[in-house]
């Protein structure tokens, strides 16, 4: 989950998208990639509040490991998100 500074424009985060979907997409462990932004909800147990969600799907820990190393992730990261995003909320699981 990220949340994206209020002063950042609209560009910075179509930017983010699209560079996830071509670039992370294309680290070698990562099985499935999905970016996007919350839909509308009235049930009160979904979070809205971020700006876009990142979920991504690996062979396993060693590939999890493999690609938060990986130049292009720290170079997304380096690039997309440290000078645009407020929150990163992160979730590791089986």
């Amino acid at each position: 989950m990220i949340w994206f500074r209020k002063d950042v424009p609209a560009e910075a985060v179509a930017r983010f998208r699209a560079r996830a979907d071509t670039e992370l997409r294309g680290i070698p462990g990562v099985k499935h990639l999905h970016c996007g932004t919350p839909i509308p909800s009235d049930r009160p147990v979904v979070d809205k509040s971020y700006s876009v969600a990142l979920a991504m799907a690996f062979d396993g820990r060693a590939e999890l490991g493999a690609y938060a190393a990986h130049p292009v992730h720290q170079k997304f990261s380096e690039e997309c998100i440290r000078p645009f995003v407020e929150r990163l909320l992160v979730y590791d699981f089986e």
